[in-house]
């Protein structure tokens, strides 16, 4: 037998050792600055960037520096330089910190809204040909001044402000848009949406003046890739969220259709379908909308006995649907920003004709598209009881069972 493919096989397993060492690069850890939220905003010196890094000297407690007892300084710490371009920005950064400046960490880039309404193009290639800077990074927007906000954001859960906003997007809390859903968006006319972020007191306890927490705050409407100045509010950021694909589970409340009284719902099992249909008027598109309901709390005198009444119910709920989603487009529309890619949709299911309105596709989608929705919400769940506390409550009173209600020992 030949010698051969004996040494073939020696030399296969004296690689495989060398190839889960686990040593990526010849720079040690300690030599490096991981970054793991990136800011970027437009001041009138130019573009301003931060770059969030981890004091790793401070990270233990107990340690000299530290954030144990006696320590009392910031685990993280904003390093903020301005240049004409954001490559010098970085390079001004890179100049006054002794270790290597690297973005393998980095999940979060936060933009101004400054910058937003110039453009985020300049973002787009900077994290398109930068290796270390992944195609997933999820994209933040914040009304100016940003590096002020942020910089004095205290974090009441997390250490850090990147596993706040990490976990906004892991637990679906709020709009997710990463690098490469913009740089699709270019692709087809720089339409989409971006989650805004809101600073505010969370701890009622806290000092006039104090800065406040992070919170989800709506989106932005970014139209040829710039923002412009409707925004959607966090109630119409859900409705854009359920159209994308995005809602897993929402929780509202909806006056009942016997007494007008507010019945609470959870809906779950979302699941969003957008088809292109065409007429003599013209194009257009149905957005249709399945998801299961249940009910969480009740002040309405409403029996859920009935059969009926569970109709009725469903029937208002699916109506509030259907008008929040109508008033969320109407948004987009006005805007004449096909954030949800409309215009892909209809070039698919049919090309000749969406070659004649290609050029002014903006135009036709902000006054001649027809759209149309359709939610389809079924109460699955009623709750434990089909009678409302308050309705236990004034039954009890009527009939006059002091003992069901007496607390007094």
């Amino acid at each position: 037998m030949s010698l051969l493919p004996k040494l073939w096989k020696i030399a296969i397993l004296l690689c495989v050792p060398a190839m889960v060492t686990g040593c990526w690069s010849s720079v040690e850890l300690n030599d490096r600055a991981f970054v793991n939220v990136v800011i970027v905003d437009q001041t009138d010196s130019g573009v301003e960037l931060t770059l969030g890094i981890p004091l790793t000297n401070r990270l233990i407690p107990g340690f000299t520096g530290g954030t144990g007892e006696g320590g009392g300084q910031e685990p993280i710490a904003y390093v903020t330089r301005t240049g004409a371009t954001l490559e010098e920005a970085l390079q001004k950064i890179q100049g006054d910190i002794p270790r290597d400046v690297t973005f393998g960490q980095t999940h979060s880039i936060i933009l101004g809204s400054r910058l937003a309404k110039q453009g985020i193009a300049p973002i787009l290639e900077f994290v398109e040909r930068n290796p270390l800077l992944r195609l997933n990074t999820n994209l933040f927007m914040v009304e100016v001044p940003v590096k002020s906000k942020v910089a004095r954001m205290p974090s009441s859960f997390e250490r850090f402000l990147a596993s706040v906003l990490n976990g906004y997007i892991r637990n679906d809390q709020i709009l997710s848009t990463t690098v490469k859903d913009m740089m699709y968006s270019e692709a087809s006319g720089g339409d989409g949406l971006i989650p805004m972020l809101s600073f505010k007191t969370v701890d009622p306890s806290a000092k006039a003046g104090s800065p406040g927490g992070v919170g989800t705050a709506g989106a932005a409407i970014l139209r040829k890739g710039k923002m412009v100045t409707n925004v959607l509010s966090p109630e119409e950021t859900s409705s854009a969220r359920l159209v994308l694909g995005q809602l897993k589970r929402y929780i509202y409340s909806a006056p009942s259709p016997t007494d007008g009284r507010n019945v609470g719902f959870y809906t779950s099992s979302l699941r969003t379908e957008i088809r292109p249909f065409r007429t003599r008027q013209g194009l257009g598109v149905t957005i249709s909308s399945y998801s299961d309901a249940g009910i969480i709390a009740s002040d309405s005198d409403i029996d859920l006995r009935k059969q009926q009444n569970i109709e009725l119910l469903e029937k208002e709920i699916n109506r509030i649907a259907n008008k929040s989603l109508m008033e969320m487009i109407a948004k987009t529309r006005k805007s004449g920003a096909d954030v949800f890619n409309f215009g892909h949709y209809l070039s698919v299911q049919y090309p000749k004709e969406w070659k004649t309105i290609q050029q002014d596709w903006r135009a036709y989608y902000k006054d001649r598209l027809e759209v149309r929705v359709d939610s389809v919400i079924s109460l699955r769940r009623l709750g434990s009881s089909t009678d409302s506390f308050h309705n236990k409550l004034k039954f009890a009173e009527k009939e006059g069972d002091e003992r069901t209600w007496n607390l007094s020992p």
